[in-house]
């Protein structure tokens, strides 16, 4: 199933009809080009994704992930950026709960089609000052990005 397919049967989960038509109205067919100083590309159609700066764009993104599957850590989201968050008494309980939450949402991706960032995917361990600090989580979207 192609991305634009996909975001309109998930649409169609939620919305009425009418909407779902118009938003398939706002990604279909759509083209573009480029100007570099004086010169200007030619046509090209846009064949996925959703059109920057639009203000329909974050909205739809937020009803294309809502089914994102569970997890054990907390997440927050703004525009297309998920943090997932932990809160545990040892390092290998937040080490094992990231990285099992990780797979599930590198899975989703793949299957969704979206395609994280795997330089921006990062980890951070905050701690008491007298622990000393280990080596971060392995980033599941590295190996996911790889075999895209």
């Amino acid at each position: 199933m192609t991305p634009f397919l996909a975001i309109l049967v998930k649409l169609s989960r939620y919305m009425e009809p009418w909407f779902v038509q118009l938003v398939e109205l706002l990604l279909k067919s759509r083209r573009f080009r480029v100007h570099i100083g004086s010169s200007t590309s030619s046509w090209r159609l846009q064949k996925n994704g959703l059109p920057q700066g639009s203000v329909l764009a974050p909205s739809l993104f937020n009803l294309y992930t809502n089914d994102l599957p569970v997890t054990k850590c907390r997440r927050f989201t703004y525009a297309d950026d998920i943090c997932c968050v932990v809160q545990a008494k040892s390092f290998e309980e937040v080490e094992s709960t990231l990285t099992s939450d990780m797979a599930k949402i590198a899975e989703y991706c793949r299957r969704w089609r979206l395609k994280p960032s795997a330089p921006k995917t990062v980890s951070i361990r905050i701690s008491p000052a007298q622990q000393e600090p280990r080596p971060g989580i392995e980033r599941q979207f590295e190996r996911t990005a790889a075999n895209s």
